[in-house]
């Protein structure tokens, strides 16, 4: 250690901090045992500064995550020749990692306020919007950065791609390749957080500045004199006036809406700040590239990843068409039903309540009504979740089931007009289209989610239909669906190897009465409704790990019933048993479970001391191997497709579950069925492995969504 005063070698030597350079900074890590004493060498930072000749002293609890080391520069390019230099600099590296800073998240119509590049070692950050500085026009930079990013042979590296590559593509560039480091992190671990910040946390136990902190400095930096005159000529050319909120309209002022303010704030954002925030993305962005490292099966599932986000990129911006006027009528129809069904639920209870509040809810079923034991949350409040109102629904006796049914249709009415009814305000002014955000990463078993909105969880039936009737096809055009057939259950049928559902498949016939008849030894043609709703709901729960309980309430049974069902099941196929105990002592000896493409998800719990917890993971790991060797068949038809209609009129519009929907010329459906319907069947030129159940699509047409279906 260097020469210090007495004081300060007193608080080390009491505190047994260790003391290392780390280029332009010094890091200080105190033990857990003596965080007390962190407080009293952060009254020596200058001397502490001054001794080892540094700008930066950093002072961490031993295992804390340590603040961003700021161990990168940057170099900030505001004229002709700096962005020439940076051209010609990444042209001879061919890689670099990109970060755009924007006013808002629709790629369709958001402002670029800065541009963060970086190769590693050098870093750059190009304000396009900022009140401090003369900047490079936005169009003459992407001109320059098209030049670069366009060739073959280059490399983008980015986190969360498909924002950038999408704003690219509106100046119209479209990287040579490009790197996902989200997807490498998704691929690594499907549980990871996908954030770039938790991601550099957990790798380099590094904790990056999030965005709250700069617009937080960016408040005290708007109240310094310096920048306040730089402020006030920037608001006077934008014709903006006072602090942060008032804006000038003709001879009018009003005060801004939030998601109209924080534009403004992005804007007035001290260049310093933005700048290192930026490049502070940029940098670990590419750091994380060089740390992950993949070869055999996961480096080719990566490769496969970053093709499938080409499709869904093109997907998403296709977007779909909706009949305005007809979500019109289905909210005034949905409106009436929701209040006759208020008026006949307070009916049969016998006073009005409010029906949206639980608590209220729940003392008219389990006080007053007494439908079933009272069940609470861990907060000790009544349960009435969906979920709950079924459950006791299916033990509750006809006579008292009047009231279930009205609530249940209630809920479902009252979610169609609060969530998709709405779906026409979401439609973007620029294309006057809907347009989905798809995440190939949101789910651990690989299975795609949907936000904004979320058509994943669209009914097929009832309401539900109609509303799919309202996304339409555009004029001249029909919309084509393409569904797998019992897809997780072919391949059930395959990994247990259970002959009577494997010749059911083979032959055509129905699964889950096949199943029923040699359960109950009859003829297949013999089989009752009832009979086949068992074998179906052995079928399904049984994948999903269901106990005897649960499936006594699916099929309407008693649980000594559904004991026996259980026991007959496992005896009819005799590979499921020791398949189920192979899959569970892989996750126990691996961490992990892997479908037939290699993609794993792992159990972390799955050793745990807590048999709650490890039960949990037995249970969720054959159907891991099911449904993520199902996502696997439709990330490799989503790019089989998507190639084939490459050129033609055919647009890929949406997936949802195991269902492909898209647009055609109406002349073109029938030439078209075939090729879609053999492109969504998986070879082993796909390097997908032969089943020994043969995938069935289903593919149907329809001027709407509905119709189609």
């Amino acid at each position: 250690m260097r020469y210090c005063s007495p004081r300060l070698t007193g608080y080390i030597n009491t505190t047994k901090a260790t003391i290392a350079n780390r280029n332009d900074s010094v890091l200080i890590e105190i033990p857990q045992s003596r965080a007390f004493g962190k407080e009293w060498i952060e009254e020596c930072i200058e001397e502490l500064k001054h001794i080892y000749s540094v700008n930066r002293v950093i002072i961490q609890i031993e295992g804390n995550p340590i603040e961003d080391p700021k161990e990168y520069d940057y170099e900030l390019v505001t004229s002709c020749s700096q962005l020439t230099k940076l051209t010609q600099h990444l042209k001879e590296k061919q890689l670099c990692s990109l970060d755009f800073e924007t006013d808002s998240l629709n790629t369709f119509t958001t402002n670029i306020i800065g541009i963060g590049i970086s190769t590693g070692v050098s870093n750059f950050y190009i304000p396009i919007e900022t009140v401090e500085t003369d900047c490079l026009p936005l169009e003459y930079v992407m001109a320059e950065l098209a030049e670069v990013f366009n060739a073959t042979s280059f490399k983008l590296i980015v986190h969360n791609a498909k924002f950038e590559l999408k704003i690219l593509k509106r100046y119209g560039i479209e990287p040579g390749s490009f790197y996902d480091t989200m997807l490498a992190i998704h691929l690594e671990d499907p549980s990871n957080s996908k954030s770039l910040k938790e991601s550099v946390k957990r790798v380099f136990n590094i904790k990056m500045k999030n965005f709250k902190e700069v617009l937080e400095e960016t408040d005290v930096a708007l109240n310094s004199i310096h920048h306040f005159l730089k402020r006030m000529l920037y608001l006077f050319n934008k014709r903006e006036w006072g602090e942060n909120y008032i804006v000038s309209e003709g001879h009018t002022k009003r005060r801004l809406e939030k998601d109209e303010w924080m534009p403004v704030q992005v804007r007035h954002t001290p260049l310093e700040l933005m700048a290192e925030y930026c490049c502070a993305d940029v940098y670990f962005t590419y750091k994380l590239y060089e740390h992950f490292k993949f070869s055999g099966k996961q480096e080719s599932l990566l490769a496969a990843d970053h093709e499938l986000l080409k499709s869904v990129i093109e997907m998403e911006q296709n977007g779909v068409e909706l009949d305005c006027e007809h979500f019109t009528k289905l909210t005034g129809f949905i409106q009436n039903r929701i209040s006759r069904l208020e008026k006949l639920i307070q009916h049969v209870a016998g006073r009005e309540f409010n029906i949206n509040s639980n608590q209220q809810l729940g003392a008219i079923i389990f006080e007053e009504l007494s439908l079933a034991e009272p069940v609470r949350t861990n907060n000790g409040n009544y349960k009435v979740d969906e979920k709950t109102l079924k459950r006791i629904r299916a033990t509750t006796k006809n006579s008292d089931a009047r009231f279930l049914n009205y609530l249940l249709d209630y809920k479902e009415k009252k979610k169609l007009l609060t969530t998709y009814c709405k779906l026409p305000e979401m439609i973007e002014p620029t294309t006057k289209r809907l347009h989905c955000n798809f995440n190939s990463t949101g789910t651990a078993t690989g299975r795609f989610s949907s936000s904004d909105p979320n058509l994943q969880n669209l009914p097929a039936s009832g309401l539900g239909k109609e509303v799919r009737r309202g996304i339409i096809a555009s004029a001249g055009k029909r919309i084509i669906t393409a569904d797998y057939s019992q897809i997780e259950l072919r391949l059930f049928a395959h990994f247990a190897q259970d002959k009577t559902m494997l010749q059911a498949f083979i032959d055509g016939k129905d699964a889950h009465a096949a199943k029923a008849a040699e359960m109950f030894d009859v003829d297949i043609e013999s089989v009752t409704k009832n009979q086949r709703g068992v074998g179906k709901t052995l079928n399904f729960s049984i994948t999903y790990g269901a106990g005897a309980k649960k499936i006594a309430e699916t099929a309407g049974c008693t649980v000594e019933e559904a004991e026996i069902f259980i026991d007959q099941y496992y005896e009819s196929i005799p590979r499921l048993k020791p398949l189920m105990q192979e899959t569970i002592d892989q996750a126990r000896r691996d961490g992990y479970v892997e479908t037939l493409m290699g993609r794993r998800r792992y159990f972390p719990k799955i050793n745990s001391s807590d048999w709650y917890e490890k039960l949990t993971s037995e249970r969720q790991c054959f159907n891991a191997l099911i449904q993520g060797t199902a996502a696997d068949i439709m990330r490799i038809a989503i790019v089989k497709v998507a190639k084939a209609i490459e050129g033609t009129p055919l647009k890929m519009l949406l997936t949802v579950h195991d269902e492909l929907v898209l647009e055609c010329p109406e002349e073109l459906v029938e030439e078209w069925i075939p090729t879609i319907k053999r492109e969504m069947i998986p070879t082993e030129a796909d390097g997908f492995p032969r089943l020994d159940v043969p995938l069935e699509v289903e593919i149907e047409s329809g001027v709407n969504y509905g119709e189609s279906k």
